[in-house]
This record gives C-alpha cells, structure tokens and sequence, in this order.
C-alpha cells in the first residue's frame, strides 16, 4: 500500500516538473515557480514515506525519485536565471 502511495506522489512530482518546464517554456513565470513549490513539496512527502516501504521495492523508488530531483534541480536553474 505505501508503495503505491510513494508512486502516486512521484508521478504527481513529475507532473508538476512537466508543468514548470512547459510554463517556463511559455515564459509564464508566476506558475513555473509555484509548480516548483509543488514538485519539492511532493518530493518532501515521498521522502518522509520511503522507509517504510519494503527494502526490495525501495530501490526503485529511490531512482524514480533522483531522476525526478534531478529533473526539478535543472529547472530551478532555468527559473532562477530569469
């Protein structure tokens, strides 16, 4: 069951990176900020949830969740040069 939580909130972290990069993209700058604030909200809430998933799942969480961060890192860039 947690996995699947810890999934959902990873998926919904992408989504919101996906959103930043295309409002960015849009030079919309007010909701490219705040889809950051939800990517690193999210990203906060799969962390504080990820020990509790079994050891044999937590790997694949854990790559989902660097790419993921890495992803949100790039963007920040972008936003804060701008």
């Amino acid at each position: 069951m947690r996995i699947q939580f810890v999934r959902a909130e990873l998926a919904s972290c992408r989504t919101a990176v996906e959103m930043g990069e295309m409002e960015l993209a849009a030079h919309n700058m007010p909701i490219a900020v705040k889809e950051v604030a939800n990517a690193e909200k999210g990203i906060g809430v799969a962390r504080r949830f990820l020990p509790g998933v079994a050891a044999q799942n937590r790997g694949e969480l854990e790559s989902s969740l660097a790419e993921v961060e890495k992803r949100l890192r790039v963007l920040k860039a972008k936003v804060s040069h701008r």
